[in-house]
């Protein structure tokens, strides 16, 4: 999730910026074409610098949620855009994960055993091997949608018993659903995870190598940025 600007030669007597968007949420690009008259240091970075902001501002005001933004020029992180060199590339990054988190829950959620509600409430997102507020999910590096019912193993692997049965594999339906609507702007992985307290079995499962006592994994949605 990036947005691009860059100076580049185009006519005879003409300087030509180029802003490229990308949106996560849907596969297209905007190309904005500016010409202006020869400038030279520092009045064309100033309006290289100017290009962009505006790029980016149009962008943004187009999203509902509006994502965190990490600003390069020429490959320097959170430095000024008039700061750019001459040719140079102001390049913004957009930080979508928690957007991506919160839909995350959203279909888990959905996708939950309606019976008591006890389940659909269970999905936690965690930070640092940490469970984070959902109105606090930060931007971060990697995120973990998980539920800590000691049925949840059952409920993703197909294994659950009673009245109430839902299709196996809800972690990986999250994933792919997540990935049709946002594309491939971030990573996504199914993963058994420990977490602290978690169940421990009642007898032993000695076809699966298991005894009683051991705690059990809980199926997780790992999410990366790029």
């Amino acid at each position: 999730m990036h947005l691009n600007s860059r100076r580049k030669g185009f006519a005879p007597g003409l300087d030509h910026w180029e802003v490229s968007m990308f949106r996560s949420t849907a596969a297209f690009e905007r190309v904005i074409a500016v010409s202006v008259a020869r400038v030279k240091p520092p009045e064309q970075q100033k309006e290289h610098a100017r290009i962009a902001k505006q790029g980016l501002a149009e962008h943004l005001a187009k999203l509902d949620a509006k994502p965190e933004v990490v600003r390069l020029v020429d490959g320097r992180k959170g430095v000024a855009e008039e700061s750019v060199k001459p040719y140079g590339v102001i390049r913004y990054e957009f930080l979508r994960l928690a957007e991506i988190a919160q839909r995350a829950l959203v279909l888990a959620r959905e996708l939950s055993p309606k019976r008591s509600g006890r389940y659909a409430k269970s999905w936690f997102v965690m930070s640092g091997g940490r469970e984070v507020p959902e109105t606090e999910i930060p931007s971060g590096v990697e995120l973990v949608i998980t539920n800590d019912q000691p049925y949840h193993r059952r409920i993703v692997t197909g294994g659950q018993r009673g009245e109430v049965r839902v299709p196996p594999g809800i972690v990986e339906t999250m994933r792919q659903r997540l990935y049709a609507e946002f594309g491939r702007t971030f990573f996504a992985e199914v993963r058994f995870i420990d977490l602290a307290g978690a169940y421990r079995l009642k007898r032993d499962h000695r076809r699966r190598g298991r005894r009683k006592g051991d705690p059990i994994t809980y199926p997780a949605l790992i999410l990366r940025t790029l």
